[in-house]
């Protein structure tokens, strides 16, 4: 089975988990590339709101997998 196929699965038996992890991969594919661009940049008058951006959604994201899926996962 594929990528697709494994996660279509997983959507049926586990919505939450599934949409955890999607959140996650799609913020850290985004992340990256953004914190690399910012870094080059330099933090400028023009660009904070971005670096808030970027440093908000590393706090959600670790939010998430130590705050939010451990309850989830004693609840369910």
């Amino acid at each position: 089975m594929g990528f697709l196929a494994d996660l279509r699965d997983s959507f049926g038996t586990q919505p939450v988990f599934t949409l955890l992890y999607l959140y996650s991969l799609v913020a850290a594919v985004v992340l990256l590339p953004a914190t690399l661009l910012l870094a080059v940049q330099g933090v400028t008058p023009g660009n904070e709101v971005l670096w808030i951006a970027v440093v908000a959604v590393g706090v959600s994201i670790s939010a998430v997998w130590t705050v939010a899926y451990p309850v989830y996962d004693q609840v369910v």
